[in-house]
């Protein structure tokens, strides 16, 4: 049932600027990512036909 007549107020949201200076400070202090190896073999398709069950 909506009231037209009576005007609610929004509910409170939380407080959260602390929240998104810790991920940003946690985010900066994260090691820089490394390229994969020449090491590394592509995937293949094996032979054959697949076996259902």
């Amino acid at each position: 049932m909506f009231r037209q007549d009576h005007a609610a107020k929004p509910p409170l949201l939380p407080e959260t600027g602390s929240r998104l200076n810790l991920a940003t400070y946690e985010t900066a202090q994260l090691p820089a990512p490394t390229f994969p190896g020449s090491a590394q073999v592509i995937p293949h398709q094996e032979r054959g036909t697949r076996h259902r069950l």
